[in-house]
């Protein structure tokens, strides 16, 4: 499903500059008047022909184009615009029944590695002392739908407290980014195993310091989006 979604946009991006191109074509050949050739049906035809061969050719260079620009870091980000979630995020999460005051906050560190053909995760998570408790990748069935910006998979995740691993489910909506402010996703993961169920949100941490800074600091700057969150929703 990722995999369809995305070149399905890639496609419709094709379709409309070719559209556009075609219909230039089509004007240019009308104005050339053949003179060596009597019929008008064999005019047609061939005008016909030539608006043909260049859809053809044309929409396949641009699928072709599209394809190698996305296989770079800002040309996915030109393709897909907000759904170009590719690189590290920080949050948290705590148990959905937690009551108020009484929230068992886990902080999360996330890898979001994204291309055209595959998607995959790699995260951490602490607990409020900085202990690492858990870690888990994304296995399979990655679901992104790029108009509604939601994204759903199916994680493996071992748990360092129980000693033991399980495999869960996910399901976030992703914020598109306002001026001055990071890309945010909202949404919950449910260990299927316990059953339990985990309220989440993470915010993108910018590129120039996604690299620049340790595991130390990503997980500080989690505590940091935790207490502002918290303040705004208490």
């Amino acid at each position: 499903m990722y995999k369809f979604d995305i070149y399905k946009r890639i496609y419709m991006i094709s379709v409309s500059i070719t559209a556009i191109v075609v219909y230039f074509t089509w004007h240019a050949t009308r104005q050339i008047n053949l003179a060596t050739i009597e019929s008008t049906l064999l005019n047609m035809a061939i005008n016909m022909g030539i608006n043909f061969i260049t859809a053809y050719g044309f929409f396949k260079f641009c699928v072709n184009g599209l394809v190698s620009l996305g296989n770079t870091s800002w040309g996915r980000k030109l393709i897909l615009r907000s759904s170009c979630i590719e690189g590290v995020w920080v949050g948290y999460s705590y148990l959905k029944d937690s009551k108020a005051g009484g929230k068992q906050v886990m902080f999360t560190i996330e890898w979001i590695e994204q291309s055209l053909d595959s998607f995959f995760i790699i995260g951490v998570s602490y607990n409020e002392a900085g202990e690492m408790r858990s870690f888990w990748n994304t296995v399979d069935l990655v679901k992104m739908d790029i108009s509604k910006r939601s994204l759903d998979y199916v994680y493996s995740s071992n748990n360092f407290e129980r000693d033991d691993s399980s495999f869960g489910i996910a399901h976030f909506r992703y914020l598109k980014a306002k001026k001055k402010s990071s890309k945010k996703m909202i949404g919950f993961t449910e260990n299927l195993a316990n059953e339990k169920e985990m309220l989440a949100r993470a915010v993108q941490i910018p590129k120039v310091d996604a690299h620049s800074l340790s595991q130390k600091e990503l997980l500080e700057k989690a505590r940091k989006f935790f207490e502002e969150e918290e303040i705004v929703q208490p």
